[in-house]
């Protein structure tokens, strides 16, 4: 917790039943009581129920179109709620990271640094990615 605290970029790891979730909660409560705004995502509907959040897709305004930069940049200013919804996070937690395709994070990455209008990683937002990697592999869709 001490570290989530200091608002650096986390990986969150360990096995099944070490804990990730009883301290994402932790950690979401203590943003909450500091009025601190935290998109709350995971890659499964199931995963984000467990963790009082919304799918990552959902959120991020991810389209199951491929999409040039361009494209992208453009259906992100078009779209006032999802840029709203990007700029007013201040921390992006995605459960059960292991699941997401690498394409996916980094148009993730994208999406936040269009809506938030920088080019720091994720827009500057906080990101904490929470999973394992020996437990789910990424999920295709397509």
């Amino acid at each position: 917790m001490d570290i989530l605290k200091t608002g650096a970029n986390v990986f969150l790891t360990g096995a099944p039943g070490a804990g990730k979730s009883y301290v994402l909660r932790a950690y979401v409560s203590w943003l909450e009581f500091h009025d601190v705004h935290a998109a709350i995502t995971a890659y499964t509907g199931i995963a984000a129920s467990h963790i009082n959040g919304r799918t990552l897709h959902s959120w991020a305004g991810l389209s199951f179109a491929s999409l040039t930069p361009e494209q992208e940049r453009e259906r992100v200013h078009m779209n006032e709620h999802l840029s709203a919804r990007v700029r007013k996070a201040k921390v992006l937690i995605i459960d059960e990271i292991s699941m997401v395709k690498p394409e996916d994070f980094m148009r993730v990455d994208f999406i936040c640094k269009t809506a938030r209008e920088s080019l720091e990683p994720f827009g500057g937002l906080q990101l904490i990615c929470c999973g394992d990697f020996f437990q789910i592999p990424p999920v295709d869709i397509s």
